[in-house]
This record gives C-alpha cells, structure tokens and sequence, in this order.
C-alpha cells in the first residue's frame, strides 16, 4: 500500500513542471497573477475577473507589461493574458521546444482554449512565427507589432538598420549557424511564415512606416508577399512616419477587434465595430445656403484649391451629389483648382478665378497640402488663408465657406506624433475667427488607416489620392 502511495507521489513530480512549487501569487494592473520558472524561464499568467465560456487566450511573446493596451482590453473582455520569457532564444528551436513545454501546461492545467492568440513585439516575431509555423493547429490568430521577420535584417544589421553586434554573435550561437550559413537561412519568419499562410492564420501586423531598427521593408513586406501568394488573410496597420518606438496603438481597438473577429465574435461591441467619425468643425450651419436651395435660384458653387482640387474625383462626387439632392436648383460651378497653388497666392488669384464670375453662395476652399509643400511660414499660411476669407466675406457677406485640410504622409507622421501639423492649426485659427466650418481630411484619414478600416500604401496611395481615397473624401464632404 506505502509502496503504491510513493509511486503516486514521484510520477505526479515528474510528470508536472518544477514551476507548480515554485509559484507566486500577485496581480498586474488590478488583475490576479500567478508567476513561476518554466525550464529556468520565468513565466505568469493573468487571469480575467470572469473568463469568457470559450477561455481564449493571448500569448506575449516578448517585453512584458510595454504597451499593454490591448491585452489589458482583453483582459476586460474574458481572455487570459500569458507569458514565458524566452527573449534570449532569438526563435531558435529551443525557444520553440520551451513553448510547447508551456503551451500544454496551459491547456492542462489551465484548461485554456486549445488554439491561442499569438503577440509578438519586435523580436517577438521570431518566436511566434516559428512557433506558429510547427503548431499551426494550436493557433487562432496573429498580431505582429513592428516584428523581427528575418534575422539578417535584426539582429544581423545586414540591410538598412544597425542591429545589434552582441545579440547576432548570441542568435548566431543558439541557432548553431555561422554567419555566412545565415544568408540563406530557413529558420526565420521570412520563410516559416509560408506554413502559417497555408494554414489560413489570420494575421496582423502594426507597423511604424519610418522603422530604423527593424525596416518595415526586410521584415514585414516579405512576410505579407508570402500571404498574398497564398490568398491567406494577411492584415497591416502601417504608421505612417513612426520609427520603431511606440509600439502597438494608442487606441488598440483596431487591434482588439481583429482579435476578436478570429476568436470570439459575440464579444464585439459597438465602440469596437463602428467606423472613424468624421472630423468635422461645425462652427455654422450653412444655413444661407440651404436658404438659396429652397429659394428655386441659380446657385454658384466655387472650388479653390491647388491640384487636389483641380484633379477629377472629390470635386466631380460633390458636383453631381448636389444636383442629385437638389434637381429643381440651377446649379453654376466653378473650378478654381491650380496645382501647386496654397493660400498665398489663392489671395491674389481669388477675385480673377473664382469672384469675378458673380456672386458666390458656397465656396470649397483648401491649401493645407500646398502651404505645408511650399514652405509657407506659419505668418504666410495663416495671412493666406484669412485673405482668402476676407476678400469672399467682402464680396457676399452671406457666402457661406467650408475650409477642407487635405491628407499628406507628412501630416500623418505629426499626428502619429501627437501632434497637429502647424498649418492646420494656422487654417484652423482663420475658420475659428470667422466662424468657418471645416473638416479636418487628414486627422479623420489617419485615424482611419490607424483604426485598420483602410491602408496608405494599398487603398489611398498617395496625397493625390486614388479614386478609393477621392470617395472617402466625397463622403466624408458631402
């Protein structure tokens, strides 16, 4: 009987990880945590106030606790929020074989879902790609933030970024290579990422456009190549002027969402389902306008503006929603739109182009790109803008106006800053003094593109926007 007794004891001790006696209970941001050593590796688990029926998971792979917005979100929606510190691994088999170790502790012991939400930071990337790629049916979904997709690229610094000499001689090491062996090399994501792809994993992956340390070209591009190849769900948020740092996004509903969409469905609200408000000044109601329309008399629309406005799309969509809406009204049009042509000189073009052809009821007025492309000082941007405006108050007082702030890479990059591009904030004194109403393109387009609704590089293209990009600001406009 004793002898059967000690035989139960020494095979549930071997058959259960030394981390079971070594265990700490504590919590993280209000949230119970339990931390313990894997195989020498320190691990933790955060449990939900209530776990969600299904008890899904995210799994960070790398800088505990940075950026924790969104596993904090889905901390609050049920998940369960894990970690196993292989950092030093690089992705490496070893690193894989620790993963697996843990992953099963987690389904047995846990009795978590049995496919998991894989978030890799920077170098994150190695290890859940490569992990992912061995167990693909162990994987719901992926969310790759600014990630290491090719060890020459980080930590080999062989392309456009510096890497880091120490961290190469030890990825090196643990992956049993030399360094001319790494040209060619396999076991990185920019390869491995093709069985995730062919298992269909959805994937997403957050970005800074201007990444230094781990260039968005070398790592996240191939990746997406090898998705596209095999029609497999490939996401990116790319930010547009944001180097490595900061991770993740401010707001992480994007990011939460897609989780979500791959996971538990059900658990989508409507703050995280709804599109971007448009980003709109209402500062008057163009009500001497709406005057006119019901008036039956011929009504002049003027557009000043430089190329963006002279160029076919939003212009022609605003043109033909307005004879739509109104077909009783006689509508007259004028297109005042000169490529490269910002405030400054719309001041001294605007009785020629647009008030000399007789009263203006609605004028359409914008120069942010050009003022900003120009190098127009804040003093010539601001001084541009209200000569505009003064001359068409002066001309019909009862004119009613509506200032637009057109989008550009370099506008996006300060708001991804947390900044406001030093022209809009010019404009935007001019229509708050005149009591203007003005829709802000930019912000409304970036935030946007950071909300996952639609990208730079593949939807909008360029500041001269595609007909995609023309039909958000039509919509957005009218």
């Amino acid at each position: 009987m004793y002898r059967f007794f000690w035989l139960l004891v020494f095979s549930w001790i071997f058959c259960h990880p030394l981390s079971l006696f070594t265990q700490v209970d504590t919590t993280w941001n209000g949230f119970r945590m339990e931390t313990f050593t894997l195989s020498g590796k320190s691990a933790r688990i955060v449990f939900p106030e209530k776990p969600e029926p299904e008890r899904h998971w995210i799994w960070r792979a790398r800088f505990w606790g940075h950026e924790p917005q969104t596993d904090l979100a889905l901390l609050k929606k049920g998940f369960h929020l894990v970690y196993v510190d292989v950092a030093d691994l690089y992705g490496a088999p070893e690193a894989v074989k620790i993963w697996n170790e843990f992953y099963q502790l987690m389904v047995s012991k846990y009795r978590l879902n049995r496919k998991t939400v894989l978030e890799g930071f920077s170098r994150g990337g190695l290890i859940i790609y490569n992990w992912a790629a061995a167990n693909t049916d162990k994987v719901a979904c992926i969310y790759a933030d600014a990630p290491v997709c090719d060890i020459n690229s980080w930590p080999g610094g062989k392309g456009r970024g510096p890497g880091s000499k120490t961290d190469w001689e030890k990825c090196l090491a643990t992956y049993k290579i030399s360094e001319r062996q790494a040209k060619d090399f396999e076991g990185t994501p920019i390869y491995t990422a093709e069985k995730v792809a062919m298992a269909k994993i959805p994937v997403l992956h957050v970005c800074g456009s201007a990444d230094q340390v781990v260039p968005i070209d070398e790592n996240t591009y191939p990746v997406e190549k090898i998705f596209l190849a095999h029609h497999a769900a490939f996401k990116l948020i790319e930010k547009e002027g944001v180097d490595h740092h900061p991770h993740s996004l401010k707001n992480p509903k994007a990011i939460v969402r897609f989780i979500l969409e791959n996971t538990n469905p059900e658990l989508l609200t409507d703050d995280l389902t709804t599109e971007t408000k448009r980003t709109v000044y209402f500062r008057q109601d163009l009500e001497n306008f709406k005057e006119r329309l019901g008036s039956g008399k011929k009504i002049t629309v003027a557009f000043l503006g430089g190329s963006i406005t002279y160029n076919g799309g939003w212009r022609d969509s605003t043109m033909t929603y307005l004879q739509a809406r109104f077909p009783q009204v006689d509508f007259h049009f004028i297109n005042a739109g000169i490529p490269s042509m910002g405030s400054v000189p719309g001041a001294f073009r605007a009785q020629r182009d647009v008030f000399s052809k007789g009263p203006i009821d609605l004028l359409f007025v914008e120069a942010a790109v050009n003022d900003a492309t120009n190098g127009r000082s804040p003093e010539a941007q601001i001084r541009g803008m209200e000569g505009i405006v003064r001359h068409a108050l002066h001309t019909n007082p009862k004119m009613d106006i509506i200032m637009m702030h057109f989008v550009d890479p370099e506008k996006m990059a300060t708001y991804n800053q947390g900044k406001t591009p030093e022209v809009i904030l010019q404009h935007e004194k001019v229509a708050n003094h005149y009591n203007i109403t003005s829709i802000n393109l930019a912000k409304e387009v970036n935030d946007r593109i950071l909300n996952g609704e639609f990208t730079w590089k593949d939807d909008f293209k360029d500041l001269h926007p595609s007909p995609f990009g023309q039909g958000i600001y039509a919509r957005s406009i009218v």
